[in-house]
């Protein structure tokens, strides 16, 4: 069923004469099928990403399509509950389904936390520091600038 869903959206993307439709006052335009295509890509490498990333390290005691499979019903759940950023749905479904897969709940949940560290607040930090940065570079630049002005 969702790989007809896929084929569906990718033929539309394709095919449909009308690009927009609207939808409480909401404009959804369809993109060309090559773009359709190119985001369909990257969100799978990203899924996968993040799946390796807990399968990893979880010690690679579960096997990975298992993760990724638990990875992906997490974040149904999440959809479905309305949690910011489904804090506790990830931990509950993946301690849920991996019960019986012979890793410990302390393994699960130190893997899950280490994943949101490496997943979430590293980039964060990253991005932090590179907006930190520009803005002294800008600053500095301003500074010049003013300077040559004034001359």
């Amino acid at each position: 069923m969702l790989l007809v869903i896929i084929v569906i959206y990718l033929s539309a993307c394709a095919f449909a004469r009308r690009r927009s439709l609207t939808i409480k006052k909401q404009k959804l335009v369809l993109p060309k099928w090559r773009f359709a295509l190119l985001q369909m890509a990257i969100s799978s490498a990203n899924w996968m990403v993040m799946g390796a990333i807990i399968w990893i390290l979880l010690g690679q005691s579960v096997d990975y399509f298992f993760v990724l499979g638990v990875l992906l019903v997490s974040s149904i759940a999440g959809v479905i509950v309305h949690i910011p950023a489904g804090i506790g749905v990830l931990e509950a479904v993946f301690m849920a389904l991996l019960a019986g897969e012979h890793t410990s709940q302390g393994t699960i949940i130190a893997a899950l936390l280490a994943y949101r560290v490496l997943y979430y607040f590293i980039p964060l930090l990253l991005a932090l520091i590179c907006y930190l940065w520009l803005e002294s570079r800008a600053k500095k630049l301003r500074a010049k600038n003013e300077k040559a002005l004034a001359k």
